[in-house]
């Protein structure tokens, strides 16, 4: 995420989540808490989802969610560079593209959408819509690709500082839109077996902040009918797409557009869906030599289209080929999620909230809910102070010996790979403002013990970076680099990296609920 006029940021995280114990009934039909929090779940083993015995089925669709740009339409504001950047015309379409997977008694579906970000109440209101809808659906994932040329979803790039880029009318079509897909997609449900493939894509990403630590691993989902034909294929890869820059003002979903089309060239019949693995860093495209003439020189210079196809399909090649020889496997279906509070401190939220450029869910000290119309009285000392608490999440979904994570943020790489003794890729830094912070374990192992271990990022909410507690880096001297490094001004703050420590390991230790108690309200759901 980049904001080059102004830093406001979602929040700044101080402590550990403070997650709620699940309810003696988990119930797939009570998607939040009668306090508006994330409920906890177990599937298979909730209510609504009592087993995933049988066949693996799968299915997936594509719905564009392209806003319209014309003399007689509403300015379409750009979101990941520059504040009052205004769209001219569109390049190729922005998607919601849904995958729904279904074993037995359990469903689960999984929305993508080209954008740079939602926070967790737009989560919230399309898992609450698609809940109306009847999809019987027992939890959904949405994520966002993180993509810097399309349409402002989170308020921060509108026409000028302190102004919303927010228009509700487009927020209500991404909610249709992604029901909609969803829908389509679960008519579409076929017995699939699943083939796993991962390749290297490290000509096409690199880590732009020290120290470098990067996972440049493609990994590709393919969901293979009784015909041996691919019905959906899921793409995850970290690497942020900004190959066009901030001086595009076409709409596009850069190079996850040619990365799908190549995908779909090679898998026919297939939906190809693009999600962002680890982003924090920042892995980026930016400074790369992607199209080198016969002397090394750029031909296709950062900007441009002809960047962003080379990139793409690239990568979709890779992707595409990873899964062709691949055996194909039982996908064991289960899911997890634990809502939690977090606690902000930073005076840009406050000041955001103020101006009316964010809008989100905040609650008291005591977990009471305080009314929208009271945010814009918000007093910044009391955020400081961390007197308020804000809603999110942290996810699981599992597919035999495949575990995604769904992290609400741009996580950075050495916060979740492991070295070979298990530990992580985190420093202690001289120079660091936190020297005494203790390195964070490596999320990795925090998660289920899969082979194939993938995090999603933007999953579930978009609170920036996520950057380790000891290299957080604001005041001088810094550390690694005199001048300092990007990542903090468009940071979540140095505390969300140990909070989510204990938000993985709250997860892990979820187990589905004994029969006791009463199931929560029906009507406790999110507005």
């Amino acid at each position: 995420m980049r904001l080059l006029s102004i830093a406001v940021t979602a929040v700044v995280v101080a402590g550990c989540p403070e997650s709620q114990p699940p309810p003696a009934v988990m119930d797939t039909s009570v998607i939040v808490d009668a306090r508006g929090l994330t409920t906890a779940l177990v599937c298979p083993g909730a209510v609504g989802c009592a087993h995933a015995d049988g066949l693996l089925l799968a299915g997936a669709a594509a719905r564009t969610i392209t806003p319209p740009v014309g003399e007689n339409d509403p300015p379409v504001w750009m979101a990941g560079f520059d504040i009052g950047r205004q769209a001219t015309g569109v390049h190729d379409d922005q998607w919601a593209r849904a995958l729904v997977l279904e074993r037995g008694d359990t469903a689960v579906g999984l929305v993508v959408l080209d954008l740079v970000g939602l926070f967790h109440d737009e989560v919230q209101r399309l898992r609450s819509a698609t809940l109306d809808a009847g999809l019987e659906l027992d939890t959904i994932v949405v994520a966002t690709t993180h993509v810097h040329e399309a349409k402002d979803t989170m308020g921060m790039w509108g026409s000028s500082v302190g102004a919303t880029g927010i228009d509700p009318t487009y927020m209500q079509r991404l909610v249709d839109e992604s029901v909609a897909a969803l829908a389509e997609a679960r008519a579409a449900l076929v017995p699939v077996s699943l083939r796993v493939g991962r390749g290297d894509a490290s000509p096409w990403v690199r880590d732009s902040r020290q120290p470098i630590v990067l996972d440049p691993t493609v990994t590709a989902l393919d969901f293979v009918d009784e015909q041996g034909g691919s019905r959906a294929t899921l793409v995850v890869w970290g690497n942020h797409p900004e190959a066009l820059g901030s001086d595009n003002t076409l709409l596009t979903s850069d190079y996850p557009h040619f990365l799908r089309e190549e995908v779909e060239a090679r898998l026919p019949g297939t939906v190809a869906i693009f999600a962002p693995g680890l982003l924090g860093g920042l892995t980026t495209t930016i400074g790369l030599t992607v199209c080198p003439d016969d002397a090394g020189a750029e031909t296709c210079p950062q900007g441009t289209f002809e960047r962003a196809e080379r990139i793409g399909r690239e990568v979709g090649q890779i992707a595409a080929e990873s899964v062709l020889d691949a055996p194909l496997v039982d996908g064991a279906l289960a899911f997890r999620r634990l809502g939690t509070f977090l606690t902000p401190t930073n005076t840009p939220l406050a000041l955001a909230f103020q101006l009316g450029m964010i809008r989100r869910a905040v609650w008291d000290e005591q977990g009471e809910r305080i009314p929208d119309d009271q945010l814009e009285f918000l007093s910044i000392d009391d955020v400081i102070a961390g007197k308020i608490r804000i809603g999110s999440e942290v996810s699981s979904l599992s597919l035999g010996d495949v575990e995604l994570t769904g992290m609400p943020g741009e996580l950075y790489s050495e916060l979740w790979l492991a070295k070979e003794d298990g530990t992580s890729f985190v420093e202690r830094p001289e120079g660091g403002d936190l020297p005494d912070a203790e390195p964070e374990p490596a999320y990795s192992g925090l998660v289920r013990e899969a082979p194939v271990r993938v995090v999603l990022n933007n999953a579930g909410d978009a609170l920036g970076y996520i950057i380790p507690a000891p290299q957080w880096d604001v005041d001088e001297p810094f550390a690694y680099d005199p001048e300092g490094q990007y990542g903090e001004q468009n940071s979540i703050g140095p505390g969300m990296a140990p909070a989510l420590v204990e938000a993985l390991r709250a997860l892990a230790a979820l187990t589905p609920p004994a029969a006791l108690g009463q199931p929560l309200s029906a009507t406790d759901r999110a507005p």
